[in-house]
């Protein structure tokens, strides 16, 4: 399971932060390179709407796959807590990571917890989702399950 999770993790940061790096709903990169904010788009200036409409639409394809990953991740981590009979907090943030992966600056997020997290598991061998589970072992008694 730990190899679907990687390459749904992957695949929806890359989607997620390609999709949404450049338009999301607080800025856009217009195509010259200028970032701009959404509030600009309530002035009457139809630039700034074609402009946002424009890069929306550049990068459409990318969102929707980034969603489809986020739905992966919500259906996988729903597996591994089939599979380990318990939620533990680790889950927890897995599901909070796909969740907020549905919006524009949350997929930036996700895809820089997940990025940070594969980092931890590949140089000491812990993800961070394990440290945290071996962190609240303790106070739950029986390895951080709820």
């Amino acid at each position: 399971m730990d190899y679907v999770n990687a390459f749904v993790g992957f695949a929806g940061s890359y989607f997620g932060l390609t999709g949404n790096m450049f338009h999301n709903e607080l800025y856009w990169v217009q195509k010259n390179g200028t970032l701009r904010s959404t509030k600009m788009l309530n002035n009457s200036n139809k630039i700034y709407r074609t402009s946002y409409n424009l890069v929306k639409k550049s990068f459409a394809k990318a969102k929707v796959w980034s969603n489809r990953m986020a739905t992966l991740g919500l259906i996988t981590t729903g597996i591994d807590i089939a599979a380990d009979g318990q939620i533990r907090p680790s889950h927890m943030v897995n599901l909070t990571m796909a969740g907020i992966s549905y919006t524009g600056v949350g997929s930036l997020f996700a895809g820089g917890y997940w990025i940070t997290d594969m980092g931890f598991e590949v140089f000491t061998g812990y993800s961070l989702g394990d440290r945290l589970d071996q962190w609240l072992a303790p106070q739950h008694g029986d390895g951080g399950s709820w």
